[in-house]
């Protein structure tokens, strides 16, 4: 089921971007549940999707078929695996995009760019943005094509020296305008593939403007440095992320002014106090729903809680009396969010689990960090080594000023198991331009030696 529901989030992201339609050919043997979950997209008034089904077809048949019997339905066409994301850095509209391209040629070259977990463990079905965080620093030669239908001829596609869905120059036809996104010509560019991708300024360029995501492994990016990026992720929270998965409504928000009790105060000038009144709710949880990610992840022999994997688990609204998210045993366990812009911190609740006393108190050694760029952390609150939340009642954190962070840690001083039903992270987003280090997210960098 994982796989088919990473196919709607790939439907729904490209609706969004403003495809107009998809034609999906599927190669299984029995296409029944793929067509019972696509159900929605199918019918109706206006189907999104058209399901064919061709058994053990090869890509070019399928692209070859596509040309001939869809290209008169669209003014554009391209093709792409269902692990495989248009992204508009700039625009995040396909319409707007193609403004200053569609009169300047007839094919539009897009360079892949591979994504994947940086050897952090992946919730599997969680959706597919919001776990393929890292990228690659520089895009690959590879490319995928979006060609003028009427620039296109079936009999040009059949004769095409190579796979003309991805390579520029396969079609040969005299007459045909290719560029890149950078609007370059793109004549000779399977013959001297590697020259092109390193002129000065592509790699970057092309990164901050488009290119197409390549999500089909686990982990692509070893041995070369992996780049923290979460845009994909704050795409699919902004535009895709239904009400219904993230919006489940959490606690009470605290005050602007934090009325609550005085409490002992813990390192890093944050008070840690009992749940009290929650005043005039005029900060929200900015931590619902964003990504997640955490040093490693409890594969349990029975049932896990509801939830406990969606979004990563931890943050997304759900309270299941039970746990979030679940470490191995390891040294200094930790889970991560990242609210994807800093924000000025005026509190944060965390929820221990509530189904069993005694595993509970594997947070009594809990401590708190926040960051600004991923590389630099800095103490918020540190657990003085006792149980919290045997009450149900949240661990409240309210640093005496409010706290400038971008991500937010919560890990164990020592080794052991760390697990928590939520963390809830209340603020109001900040006008300071802080630089992401995002060379430094990854497990080897924040895992202790």
């Amino acid at each position: 089921m994982g796989r088919l529901a990473a196919l709607q989030d790939w439907i729904a992201y490209h609706r969004a971007i403003g495809i107009s339609h998809i034609y999906l050919y599927a190669t299984d043997p029995d296409p029944t549940e793929l067509a019972d979950v696509l159900i929605p997209h199918l019918y109706g008034q206006a189907p999104f999707v058209t399901l064919l089904h061709c058994p053990n077809a090869d890509r070019r048949t399928i692209h070859l078929h596509a040309v001939e019997r869809f290209r008169q339905e669209t003014d554009w066409f391209c093709a792409l695996g269902v692990e495989e994301f248009l992204v508009l850095r700039q625009l995040d509209d396909l319409y707007a995009f193609m403004l200053d391209h569609r009169h300047r040629c007839d094919g539009l070259c897009f360079h892949t760019v591979p994504y994947g977990a940086a050897h952090l463990p992946r919730h599997t079905v969680a959706p597919m943005l919001m776990t393929h965080l890292w990228r690659a620093a520089a895009p690959m030669a590879s490319t995928r094509m979006l060609w003028r239908a009427d620039a296109v001829t079936p009999d040009q596609a059949r004769d095409a020296a190579g796979p003309f869905w991805q390579a520029p120059d396969a079609l040969g036809a005299a007459g045909l305008r290719c560029h890149d996104v950078l609007f370059q010509d793109m004549a000779g560019y399977s013959a001297d593939s590697d020259r092109f991708i390193r002129r000065p300024g592509f790699a970057q360029a092309v990164l901050d403007r488009a290119y197409v995501a390549d999500l089909r492994r686990p982990d692509p990016l070893a041995p070369a440095p992996a780049v923290y990026d979460p845009y994909l992720a704050g795409f699919w929270h902004r535009y895709t992320a239904s009400a219904a998965d993230i919006a489940i409504l959490p606690d009470q928000p605290p005050s602007a002014h934090g009325n609550a009790a005085p409490g002992s105060v813990a390192p890093g000038n944050a008070a840690a106090i009992g749940d009290t009144a929650p005043g005039n709710g005029a900060f929200g949880n900015v931590a619902l729903g964003k990504p997640s990610w955490q040093s490693s992840i409890f594969h349990p022999g029975q049932t896990e809680p509801i939830g406990s994997r969606s979004f990563g688990g931890g943050n997304n609204g759900l309270r299941p009396r039970s746990y979030g998210f679940h470490t191995t045993r390891e040294p200094g366990p930790w889970w991560i969010v990242d609210l994807l812009a800093p924000h000025e911190i005026a509190e944060i609740r965390i929820h221990n689990r509530g189904d069993n006393p005694d595993v509970a108190g594997r947070a009594s050694a809990l401590e708190v960090r926040i960051s600004v760029d991923g590389a630099a952390w800095h103490g918020l609150f540190s657990q003085p080594d006792r149980p919290f939340g045997l009450d149900h009642q949240p661990l409240r954190i309210v640093p005496d000023a409010p706290a400038l962070a971008r991500f937010v840690m919560v890990r164990l001083r020592e080794a052991g198991i760390l697990h928590l039903e939520e963390v809830e992270v209340y603020g109001t987003p900040s006008s300071a331009a802080t630089p992401l280090v995002g060379t430094a997210l990854t497990r080897e960098a924040l895992s202790p030696a």
